[in-house]
């Protein structure tokens, strides 16, 4: 079997992405993905 590449994440719950009841709240890296 191949290796596999580790990846660190940052789960910060105190800076909002979205304005309070509206969408989009939560930020997703797949939102990136090619």
């Amino acid at each position: 079997m191949g290796r596999t590449a580790s990846l660190s994440l940052l789960i910060d719950d105190k800076l909002p992405r979205a304005y309070p009841g509206g969408t989009g709240g939560v930020k997703n890296i797949g939102n990136y993905a090619p």
